[in-house]
């Protein structure tokens, strides 16, 4: 029973901490000045085409960006809780189609990069750990470290 609570626990900390996640991430990218719409109108300006103020409301009407910060991240949630992560800006089609395009590809280089990390990095580790203290382990420690300290 005591094992029971304490994962019960650790449960509604994580949902906790996701849902802070998700709302500090979603003020993060309202805190610039204006949004998608206001960027993708500075775009078309530089290529020479414009949109009028009529068709700016009317887009931003539909993306829910004429609401309050709080109403769009409610909105937001409960649609990601039901399975929708909406329309990207960028691409205009469905989150859910993007990810799913790009997915095969990520998986691809990611268990590639782990094969070679773990071919790598065993036979170093039990040869460095069979000869404690030589060159080879302080070697190894050394490129261990600097991987670590790399950012990703």
């Amino acid at each position: 029973m005591i094992l029971f609570k304490y994962i019960l626990r650790r449960l509604l900390w994580a949902c906790l901490i996701l849902v802070l996640i998700s709302f500090f991430s979603f003020l993060i990218i309202q805190l610039p000045p204006g949004d998608f719409l206001t960027s993708y109108l500075e775009r078309l300006t530089k290529a020479g085409m414009s949109l009028d103020s009529e068709t700016m409301a009317a887009l931003r009407h539909s993306y829910g960006l004429d609401r309050p910060f709080l109403v769009q991240y409610g909105n937001w949630f409960w649609r990601f809780l039901h399975g929708d992560m909406g329309i990207s800006f960028l691409y205009g089609m469905r989150v859910e189609h993007v990810i799913r395009e790009r997915l095969p590809v990520t998986l691809v280089i990611t268990l590639t990069s782990m094969v070679i990390i773990y071919a790598i990095s065993i036979p170093v580790g039990i040869y460095a750990a069979r000869h404690q203290y030589s060159v080879a382990d302080f070697t190894a420690a050394i490129f261990g470290f600097i991987g670590l300290a790399t950012p990703a």
